[in-house]
């Protein structure tokens, strides 16, 4: 009986496992994560939209902003990273000491159930 158990809690660790990548970021389901803490740049005007006969300073001008766009993006992909690292860890840590909770109730209801068929000493 015991494998059997084990066998159950195996099975059931890898089904979360396996669709643990649907449901990341919410155990509600109530759709994709979203960071919190970290803001999107404006997109910058397009180089490729500028007037061919636009002067050279408005064409760096565009350029300058372009390369400040690309600065801002790098630094909320890199926010963006470090807040889904720290929410996996929050949420891996909660599904644990939730499954933990539910493994450890359902112990004392079998242990309750099987009390009065335990052998006698």
């Amino acid at each position: 009986m015991h494998m059997r158990s084990q066998f159950a809690f195996f099975v059931t660790m890898a089904t979360l496992f396996v669709i643990s990548p649907v449901l990341a970021g919410t155990t509600e389901n109530q759709g994709p994560w979203h960071p919190t803490q970290c803001v999107e740049p404006p997109v910058p005007p397009l180089l490729a939209d500028a007037d061919p006969d636009s002067s050279a300073a408005a064409l760096n001008v565009l350029m300058i902003e372009y390369n400040q766009y690309v600065h801002q993006s790098q630094s909320y992909m890199e926010c963006v990273s470090n807040e889904a690292h720290l929410a996996a860890e929050v949420a891996g840590q909660a599904i644990m000491n939730d499954a933990s909770l539910i493994i450890e109730n359902t112990k004392s209801k079998v242990a309750a159930l099987g009390g009065p068929l335990r052998p006698q000493k």
